[in-house]
């Protein structure tokens, strides 16, 4: 049996993405930046300091093309 090999999506190891630790719990978790992921095709989201700031520069996009929408109409 293969053991599958999940890499973070924001940590580089050498010239290839980090390896992420796997777990019993079918959790993957990067040593480095704390990057939860799971396999299982679940929805889940992690909550590590760059998924925060990602979603939350997400938001701030979000919010100001809805600003800039309301400024041009008024």
């Amino acid at each position: 049996m293969t053991q599958k090999v999940v890499r973070c999506p924001y940590c580089v190891l050498g010239v290839q993405f980090r390896p992420m630790v796997p777990h019993l719990d079918e959790r993957f978790i990067c040593e480095k930046c704390g990057h939860v992921s799971l396999t299982d095709g679940t929805s889940f989201k992690c909550s590590c300091r760059r998924c925060d700031e990602l979603q939350s520069s997400r938001i701030h996009r979000d919010v100001s093309a809805v600003l800039k929408i309301k400024t041009v109409a008024s």
